[in-house]
């Protein structure tokens, strides 16, 4: 944990690049050490490929050299108490280099309000990290704040701050009533480029359903945020979209591998058609290396998801994919699924049919045609195991807008489609 709280995404020259500042263990240090160098990373998938992890650059001197057994932390925490002591509070720290890869602590300050424990920044301690006694103090707004300092707006802070609006930009007695378009952060600030700038993205769901309201872009030096709102398309939200992949992979149909899903993106892609979707992009670790890259389509989510070795050949391939709409009025034909692969869980069950992947509720078969959601679901499981016991199994079923409606399994008479 503590490594990671010394990792910090930020641009170097314009090149996206993590930076680690080492840390001794404390149970080791006896005082008058020297951390002997630090890390960075390009935001290179080769640098986390199947080969290992390489860091592509360490410093040739360290940051820090420690005549006594004090830390980082403790001597920057006295410098704090002894200048902005019960006037400012610290509301983040990070380890940054400039562009000639000179390493420093930033300290982000905060003057906390009355109403609701509110923080707003007012502050930026920028120490240098060879030499603690060179430290200089500026305003969140200084025109003179360093160039090279791409995160003016810490992504702690920012977090807060996409918390508190969307959950109460309305008003308390808005929301004391109702919750609808009101939302909450579904995952930490991400930190991307895009066109040279600098960002935090912040996907947000609705708090009235499990459903994306949209997503927060926060310029990392200026602070302005925009609200990408995405409440008309009724689009999963990073845990659906999350699980829906996770569901792909345990059908088999990638073959045996243990891949995982540390953080997910949506974007909005143009496609071949010229047409503009909302996508999820996951890159999929196994240890810590990037094996593949999975989109999903965040509106069709039912859809096999788009799985490549290179991003760039996965977002190809989903460009070139023909993308259906909705239809306003709902049909009901019946097809015939050969079930590929299955599993049931308590509140669900995903099945693959045709290549695709489907993960099906009892409430998406309570209307439909033959609206007997119970019993359409008891002869779901009833398929699924005969598939698990034989391998072998079809049902019926009709589908909208990549929504099963309903099921009807021939070993079973629980319930009988019109023929």
């Amino acid at each position: 944990w503590e490594m990671m709280e010394y990792t910090n995404p930020t641009l170097v020259n314009g090149e996206f690049v993590w930076v680690n500042a080492p840390k001794f263990e404390a149970w080791k240090w006896t005082g008058g050490k020297q951390v002997p160098f630090y890390v960075t990373v390009a935001n290179d998938p080769a640098n986390m490929s199947s080969e290992g992890f390489d860091p592509v650059r360490s410093s040739d001197e360290g940051f820090a050299v420690h005549v006594s057994q004090i830390s980082w932390e403790n001597r920057i925490d006295q410098i704090l108490f002894d200048e902005y002591a019960l006037e400012l509070v610290k509301v983040q720290v990070r380890f940054d280099i400039d562009d000639e890869q000179n390493p420093f602590w930033i300290v982000y300050l905060g003057q906390r309000g009355v109403i609701r424990d509110v923080v707003t920044l007012e502050k930026i301690l920028i120490i240098n990290a060879r030499d603690i006694d060179d430290h200089v103090v500026y305003d969140v707004g200084d025109p003179e704040i360093p160039a090279w300092l791409e995160v003016v707006y810490p992504d702690y802070y920012v977090e807060d701050w996409a918390s508190l609006w969307g959950e109460w930009r309305e008003g308390i007695l808005y929301h004391t009533f109702t919750k609808t378009h009101l939302s909450y952060p579904s995952d930490s600030a991400r930190f991307i480029v895009l066109n040279g700038q600098t960002y935090w993205y912040i996907p947000m769901n609705q708090l009235s359903s499990n459903v994306l309201a949209g997503y927060i872009l926060v310029d990392t030096r200026s602070g302005e945020a925009v609200y990408h709102n995405r409440e008309a398309k009724s689009l999963a939200n990073l845990y659906t979209a999350e699980e829906q992949v996770y569901a792909y992979l345990a059908s088999g149909a990638e073959g045996f591998s243990q891949l995982r899903i540390d953080e997910g993106y949506l974007y909005p892609i143009m496609t071949d058609s010229g047409a503009v979707r909302d996508a999820y992009i996951f890159p999929l670790y196994s240890g810590f290396s990037i094996q593949k890259f999975a989109l999903l389509d965040a509106e069709e989510y039912t859809q096999t998801p788009v799985l490549e070795t290179s991003l760039e050949s996965a977002l190809t391939k989903y460009k070139s994919r023909a993308w259906g709409e909705a239809q306003a009025n709902l049909s009901y034909d019946w097809v015939e699924w050969r079930l590929e692969n299955g599993y049931c869980e308590e509140e669900e069950c995903v099945v693959t049919a045709g290549s695709a992947t489907y993960v099906i509720t009892e409430d998406d078969l309570a209307g439909g045609a033959i609206n007997d959601g119970a019993n359409e679901w008891r002869e779901l499981k009833l398929a699924v195991s005969e598939f698990e016991r034989t391998g072998n199994a079809t049902i019926f079923v009709t589908v909208n807008s990549s929504l099963v409606n309903d099921v009807d399994y021939e070993g079973s008479d629980l319930v009988e489609r019109e023929q």
